[in-house]
């Protein structure tokens, strides 16, 4: 009968290091994430200057503005140590769900998905990476 053997001796140890290492790089980790995004949405809205709100409208990005409120009202959010948000404050610019969704006569502009869909991929590789390389630092 042919048997293996395993060693686990030191496993408990490792996994306590591998639980410090993501205390510790978790919330960095979020908050370098958070601010790519954040500063992605605030290019999305930083058009050129319209004062008069009449004229070419792109409906494209970046989005013209006749005021910088939905430029100003691009914040994050801290949820919990390993979540944040990249919002649009509805209170300091509350035409923002109609410029983001669109309405009859405009065209929407998603100064928040589209950056998210686009920079999702590149920040979680970047995420992942660096705890892997902090890992097989174990």
């Amino acid at each position: 009968m042919n048997h293996v053997e395993v060693d686990i001796s030191g496993l408990q140890r490792k996994l306590k290091e591998a639980q410090k290492v993501n205390d510790k790089m978790v919330p960095a980790l979020v908050d370098w994430g958070a601010n790519k995004l954040y500063g992605e949405v605030k290019r999305y809205v930083s058009g050129p200057y319209n004062p008069t709100g009449v004229g070419p409208r792109t409906g494209g990005v970046p989005i013209p503005r006749v005021s910088k409120r939905l430029f100003n009202s691009i914040k994050i959010e801290k949820k919990s140590k390993s979540e944040k948000w990249v919002i649009s404050k509805g209170s300091i610019a509350p035409h923002n769900v109609f410029v983001h969704e669109g309405t009859r006569r405009m065209m929407a502009r998603r100064f928040i998905a589209d950056p998210v869909e686009i920079m999702r991929q590149p920040i979680l590789k970047q995420i992942e990476d660096e705890i892997k390389k902090e890992l097989q630092k174990l």
